[in-house]
């Protein structure tokens, strides 16, 4: 252990030394990075996304959560869809999932690759729809 580690365990407790040695210790290139989350409600709707990059490139597959909330008994449904941004700078809006069960909330898991340009931010985009049309949305990406 070095002067620095042994310094900080005796005055900052074993929780720092237990940092400073998970930091020094390289992990697998193919290791799944912490997840990133992004979410929004509009009238009606309501989403959350749980994106997990399972691979280290950009063109990498991702492990897509969502959680769809239809909040409002108005006989409208929700949708919510991936948005990922390009390594072209483009926005790509990924297929639509419905909640067609009423109020209450719908689990998707999905994932995705994009081998073209890569994924290089993600999104969500929740909304209120009628058949085809969309009545109302919000958009929102990870931090």
């Amino acid at each position: 252990m070095t002067k620095y580690a042994k310094l900080l365990t005796r005055g900052t407790g074993v929780g720092a030394a237990a940092f400073l040695l998970a930091v020094a210790i390289p992990g697998s290139a193919q290791a799944a990075a912490d997840p990133v989350y992004a979410g929004c409600s509009t009238t009606g709707a309501s989403g959350l996304l749980r994106d997990t990059q399972l691979t280290e490139s950009p063109g990498g597959t991702h492990a897509v959560h969502f959680e769809i909330s239809d909040t409002a008994a108005d006989r409208h449904h929700a949708r919510v869809r991936y948005l990922t941004k390009m390594g072209n700078g483009k926005t790509k809006p990924w297929k639509w999932h419905p909640n067609y069960g009423g109020v209450g909330t719908i689990v998707v898991n999905t994932s995705a690759k994009d081998q073209d340009n890569g994924i290089f931010r993600v999104g969500i985009e929740v909304a209120r729809a009628e058949g085809s049309s969309i009545l109302n949305s919000c958009i929102a990406w990870e931090p």
